[in-house]
């Protein structure tokens, strides 16, 4: 079987899942007999390319990873075709399945939400690492997807491919779950740390941006929105109601300074931006998102710079806990390639 893939998105984690499909390629088809061709790629900075048949993910990879892009790509496919927006892509390849890595902003989770619904209205399969989206208009998105019988899948939004999602939705009734608590910010877990060792705001906040784990606007880490936009993303899961982002309470991390952290440390308590949420009596999901004081009892407390966790309260099973990379251009990347084979095999 051949599948085609268009891929909108070509940074950190768009390269992730090329490396990925590169790597991955030939034991795929030698394990289930499917070949994923890579058809076309595309860009706001390093612009795009459609081809009629595959591309060759080793001549288009380094062009992403060196920052040349494809303004002067050559290809032995005569059919290659340039510099074409994210719609013209979507709307001319014979992609079966098109990968959305782009950045979108928080208010309507725009433009990914409208490259997602071209593609499944399309009868393409969407793969997206994209929050906003999934946060903002999951019931919406999905009800598309059915109408159309294709998939909407998007492991790599929380929690970098731990398989928390497949877990929530695949594995509980809604109200089995009455309450979620987790650590899901990498680049404020790096930023604490770098405070309690004596680091100033500004120094820490360069930590996780040499890293390569914040975010492209500070703002979404600092103010909570990164973290928001995924506990809405598990809740979008464990019900069938949008979840409304004013049923989370949200506060950044700007007024906690390297005093606060340090004497936090001298309790014996280390601050995590923590994302919680309750279902109350009238079955409906309560959230709050901000820095919290953990100590040594909370099972969050433990959780390292470069790593998630997330607790789950089940009504009968008690308490669970998953714990997995926050962040990681190949562990993205394998979180698309993971939810790429999970349509096919």
């Amino acid at each position: 079987m051949d599948v085609k893939i268009a891929l909108i998105g070509g940074g950190n984690v768009g390269q992730g899942f090329l490396s990925a499909l590169r790597n991955k390629k030939e034991q795929i088809i030698d394990r289930h007999g499917i070949s994923f061709d890579l058809v076309a790629v595309c860009d706001r900075k390093y612009g795009s390319i459609l081809s009629s048949d595959a591309l060759a993910i080793k001549e288009v990879l380094p062009l992403l990873e060196d920052g040349i892009g494809f303004h002067d790509y050559r290809s032995l496919d005569r059919a290659t075709v340039k510099e074409l927006e994210p719609i013209s892509i979507i709307e001319l390849s014979r992609a079966d399945v098109v990968v959305e890595c782009i950045h979108s902003d928080p208010e309507k989770g725009e433009p990914a939400t409208r490259y997602c619904e071209t593609a499944l209205a399309m009868r393409k399969h969407v793969i997206t690492s994209n929050k906003w989206p999934i946060a903002l208009h999951y019931q919406r998105l999905q009800q598309i997807a059915r109408s159309h019988d294709v998939r909407l899948l998007f492991g790599a939004t929380v929690m970098s491919g731990t398989p928390v999602i497949d877990i929530l939705s695949n594995n509980f009734f809604a109200n089995e779950v009455r309450e979620i608590k987790g650590a899901l910010s990498v680049s404020t877990n790096f930023m604490f740390e770098a405070m309690e060792k004596g680091a100033d705001f500004d120094a820490a906040l360069q930590v996780p941006r040499e890293k390569g784990f914040l975010e492209a606007d500070p703002a979404l880490d600092l103010d909570g929105y990164d973290a928001m936009a995924k506990l809405m993303i598990l809740l979008n899961v464990l019900t069938t109601r949008q979840i409304d982002a004013g049923c989370i309470l949200r506060e950044g991390i700007r007024n906690i300074n390297p005093r606060d952290v340090q004497t936090a440390a001298g309790q014996g308590k280390r601050y995590r931006m923590v994302a919680h949420a309750l279902l109350n009596e009238q079955a409906e999901w309560q959230g709050f998102v901000g820095p919290h004081k953990l100590d040594e009892k909370d099972p969050l407390y433990h959780v390292s710079e470069h790593r998630n966790a997330l607790k789950i309260r089940h009504h009968v099973l008690g308490d669970i806990l998953l714990e997995g990379p926050g962040a990681g251009k190949l562990e993205a990347g394998y979180a698309i390639l993971s939810d790429l084979l999970s349509i096919y095999v």
